[in-house]
């Protein structure tokens, strides 16, 4: 089609005819010898239709022109039937009342200029409604729209008479109006399950020419965008497009359709927060939670920090477990700030466990310290310095009484004898491991001690070889002096 917007140019063919028709035209107020003429503009690849009177066509009348491809080697002729006309070539038929018009509409002279009151398709997919100026030929420095092919080589439009328009796609429809220099761009999807609305404005309709919402060169000629989310979320600013995968590789929009995404502006989430700067979905990565790095005003007007999710060194189940349990920023704040507070007391109940079991151990060693000091007074005070220190070193010496003997090893571990000889009293005491397990045994005083003593007399049965040799296995006093001393 060799249709120039402004002042683009592109040659004409002429061949023109008289029709009975009047399918295009309104005949209201016609001059009486008004004819409606369909117009075939051959090197154009244009077909006029509309009233003609004295060679110019007639004002406040219809007309309508219709894109057509015109090739050499073809004969074009008009043919009618039924009331219809038809365009005839190569044996073949095209109707020309269902062929949808480039553009039409009332045609009008103002200031000796041609204009178009009505609809045009000057693009693929787009429907403009408005005043257009359309002309075909310069005369005596004026432009004119001519209804004869001779000397006219070109057809001129201009969309900024546009008042409204429309670009219609299988998955979204564009529609605006004209609001002073800028146009609207309201953009409507047939999937609305995450877009609800698209608002944008263009500061020239020449910016949608061929438009296709998943090229990322046209949202570079287009003001800050407004998206409306089916979940309540909207964003305000500059968009992309992500035409790639996760992989990398470039998606086709006749499988997988390249996605809409906010670049950077304000994002409004429906519970309640704001951010403002270049966003990012709230995810989880390699560990970590991420959210946008920007201005954040939380649900309840308090602004978050700089990086203020960066002070938290949480696990990686940790942050999967705020990433999975929030559905907000808020959530992720106050999950956050609980779940740090709930390690804060768990660790300072761990300080104060190892402050008191602390204070319990210097309290038994300082227990222990003093009972072992009373024990060595007494043991002085009773046997005086040189036995007593035997005793409180644990080593035996002939010449012991058996209450000293009792000191170092309980006499309880001993089975005893008793005979005399010569007006002597023999006492021997034999050694008897089975005693000593059931003096610690008796001597618990609780589950746990008695677990504590099995536990001891496990290892004492398995160590018993190198532990009861220091253990003396006879020992014989007579008259209550200790004589001898076996192991």
């Amino acid at each position: 089609m060799k249709i120039y917007y402004s002042l683009l140019a592109f040659s004409v063919l002429f061949f023109c005819i008289d029709t009975g028709s009047a399918s295009f035209a309104q005949n209201k107020n016609l001059p009486k010898k008004a004819k409606e003429k369909i117009i075939l503009y051959k090197d154009a690849n244009m077909i006029g239709i509309g009233y003609v009177h004295k060679k110019q066509f007639v004002e406040n009348q219809k007309v309508t022109f219709i894109s057509n491809p015109f090739y050499d080697d073809y004969r074009y002729r008009i043919k009618k039937k039924d009331g219809k006309a038809f365009l005839h070539f190569n044996r073949s038929n095209k109707d020309l009342s269902t062929s949808e018009p480039f553009i039409s509409g009332v045609y009008i002279n103002r200031n000796d200029t041609p204009f178009i009151k009505g609809e045009m398709h000057p693009y693929y997919r787009m429907t403009c409604e408005g005043t257009f100026m359309f002309y075909n030929a310069k005369q005596d420095n004026k432009y004119i729209l001519s209804p004869s092919t001779t000397g006219v080589e070109v057809f001129y439009f201009d969309v900024s008479g546009t008042k409204s328009y429309r670009v219609t796609d299988a998955e979204y429809e564009i529609h605006g109006e004209k609001q002073g220099n800028e146009y609207s761009v309201s953009v409507d999807f047939s999937d609305k399950s995450k877009i609800l609305s698209l608002e944008t404005q263009a500061t020239d309709l020449m910016n949608l020419q061929r438009f296709d919402l998943y090229n990322p060169d046209f949202w570079k000629k287009l003001k800050p965008v407004e998206i409306n989310y089916t979940n309540g979320d909207r964003f305000i600013g500059t968009v992309g497009i992500i035409t790639t995968d996760d992989n990398g590789y470039k998606l086709r929009r006749e499988n997988i359709v390249p996605r809409i995404v906010p670049l950077n502006g304000e994002y409004t989430y429906h519970t309640g927060e704001t951010f403002v700067g270049e966003y990012s979905p709230i995810r989880y990565v390699d560990g970590k939670l991420r959210v946008p790095k920007g201005k954040i005003t939380f649900s309840d007007g308090s602004i978050a920090p700089e990086n203020w999710l960066s002070q938290y060194d949480f696990t990686s189940e940790e942050w999967r477990q705020i990433y999975n349990d929030c559905k907000s920023l808020t959530e992720i704040r106050d999950m956050s700030a609980q779940l740090e507070e709930r390690k804060r007391q768990k660790e300072e109940r761990e300080r104060q466990e190892r402050i008191a079991e602390q204070r319990e151990k210097e309290r038994r060693e300082l227990l222990k310290h003093l009972k072992e000091e009373a024990r060595r007074r007494n043991i002085l005070s009773k046997y005086g310095a040189h036995y007593g220190n035997l005793i409180l070193e644990r080593e035996l010496e002939l010449g012991m009484t058996q209450a000293m003997v009792n000191e170092i090893w309980k006499k309880d571990w001993f089975d005893h004898s008793i005979s005399t000889s010569f007006r002597k009293r023999i006492d021997t005491w034999t050694f008897n491991i089975n005693k000593v397990q059931m003096f610690i045994l008796s001597g618990a005083k609780s589950e746990k001690e008695l677990q504590g003593a099995a536990i001891f007399l496990g290892v004492l049965d398995i160590f018993s070889p190198l532990i009861t040799p220091t253990i003396p296995k006879t020992l014989i006093f007579i008259n209550d002096e200790l004589t001898d001393i076996y192991y």
